[in-house]
């Protein structure tokens, strides 16, 4: 998913409804590390599902006021649409609650807007996408654990059955036999005979 070796950028859709905002972060993330992000914008929440569901992106850094969506809604609307893509917000100055419910909500992280440049933005980029990859992977590993654990599970509940169709068979046969037959646990007791008395 992420950039390797200068292979191809890392292909960012930007989910703000404000030009100038957009600019601003296209701008940072040119200046701090030129060639390194390929950025997509839209507007608003609905182009933004729109284009999720049609292209592949890297990660989401979107506004939480937009036009047609606002506050957690919002990031929660995308990670719903796109759980495997990583989410990061943008909020104002004033609002860093929203951007922690935010993250209750799926995103991975938050930026406040006009308190992060180009070094900031690139930063929380990677660290979201390598988290996601992160999270995907140990999901997916618990996951097989969980299959293998449950198929071992099986596995030895049928041998128990089968052991106890042998054991229930062998003392049937012995009932049935005219040699004599005993059990004895580790003290050397005597614990079943063949005749079915038990001591």
């Amino acid at each position: 998913n992420t950039i390797e070796n200068g292979s191809r950028p890392i292909e960012i859709l930007l989910v703000e409804d404000n030009p100038g905002d957009a600019r601003l972060v296209q701008a940072a993330l040119a200046d701090h590390a030129p060639g390194e992000f390929l950025l997509t914008a839209v507007e608003r929440l609905a182009d933004a599902l729109a284009q999720i569901a049609s292209e592949r992106f890297d990660a989401v850094l979107c506004d939480l006021g937009l036009p047609d969506s606002t506050g957690a809604a919002t990031a929660q609307a995308i990670a719903n649409r796109a759980p495997a893509l990583p989410l990061v917000v943008l909020t104002g100055s004033h609002n860093e609650d929203l951007g922690r419910e935010a993250i209750r909500h799926g995103a991975q992280d938050y930026l406040v807007k006009g308190e992060a440049g180009g070094a900031m933005i690139a930063r929380t980029l990677r660290y979201a996408i390598e988290r996601k990859r992160l999270e995907i992977g140990l999901r997916m590993a618990n996951e097989a654990l969980e299959r293998r654990v449950a198929e071992r599970t099986a596995e030895l509940e049928a041998a128990i059955r089968k052991l106890g169709t042998s054991e229930t068979r062998f003392r049937e046969l012995t009932e049935l036999s005219s040699d004599w037959y005993w059990e004895q646990d580790e003290n050397l007791r005597f614990t079943w005979f063949s005749n079915g008395a038990m001591l």
